[in-house]
């Protein structure tokens, strides 16, 4: 029987082998969507997009606006958007709607922690808050 510590050590490399095929795969995704959107900017051609609350509209290659890449940035920049801060369920639904996720909350949690222990947000009753002035990104 495998002791704890091996099991852990060998858990933590087989998600990190993971990650790391799965950051992989979306490089590559990422990589093809620039490609069309450079040919569809070159051709002058407009890429359809999905609009939750209307149906399809058009978006041209030049104005798409980038999303996000992890959930910590997409917790500043919901948390830039409210100064009085936000509770962690209220920032899990901006989260998943910015990166176009499901992202339990156990997956917010330790980020938020992560932001917390880099002088980033701040706990403030039940809510997390940027903290003003901060010079730089996550």
């Amino acid at each position: 029987m495998a002791s704890l510590n091996e099991f852990l050590a060998l858990r933590h490399r087989a998600l990190m082998r993971a990650r790391a095929e799965r950051q992989l795969e979306l490089a590559s995704i990422e990589e093809e969507i620039a490609q069309i959107e450079r040919a569809a900017e070159a051709a002058n051609i407009s890429l359809i997009v999905p609009d939750d609350e209307h149906g399809f509209t058009e978006k041209s290659a030049r104005s798409r606006i980038r999303l996000p890449k992890t959930i910590k940035d997409a917790a500043i920049e919901a948390l830039s958007e409210k100064k009085l801060g936000m509770t962690a369920h209220d920032i899990l639904k901006v989260v998943n709607e910015k990166l176009g996720t499901d992202y339990p909350r156990s997956s917010l949690s330790p980020q938020l922690s992560r932001l917390k222990g880099e002088g980033i947000v701040y706990r403030e009753d039940d809510r997390w808050v940027l903290v003003p002035n901060r010079n730089s990104p996550a």
